[in-house]
This record gives structure tokens, sequence and C-alpha cells, in this order.
């Protein structure tokens, strides 16, 4: 879009919500309550998944280890 176009819009400082992307003012994070929950919901979720994973990963190799000593 050549410069001249783009001087036309007049479009104020903003950032966009972290979660539905709806423009929001400079300095928020957010557009609602309801955004900042799913998020902390989701973080949540995520957390807890990594926590699981690590765990599985911990008890696989516990397994391998206890095998390996096993058949030595």
């Amino acid at each position: 879009m050549p410069k001249k176009e783009r001087e036309d819009f007049n479009v104020p400082l903003h950032t966009h919500c972290k979660v539905c992307g709806k423009p929001i003012p400079l300095g928020q994070v957010y557009c609602s309550k309801e955004c900042a929950e799913k998020d902390r919901r989701s973080q949540r979720r995520s957390t807890t998944m990594f926590a699981v994973y690590m765990g599985v990963v911990a008890v696989v190799f516990i397994v391998l280890m206890l095998l390996t000593a096993h058949i030595k």
C-alpha cells in the first residue's frame, strides 16, 4: 500500500488481546475478565500436562534402569 493511502487511516495505538485478538488499549493484556480467566486456566492445564509428561519420562527412565540392572 502506498504511503499516501496508509496516512488516510488514523488507527490509534493499540495492542491485541492475548486470548481472542480483539484490539485493546496499550498497556492491557486482556480485553475482559473472561479472557484473563481462560488464559489462566490454559496456563494451569499446560503446567499440569508438562508435570505429567515429566513424570512419565521419569518412570520410563527408572524402569529402563531397573531392567538394565536386572539383565546384568
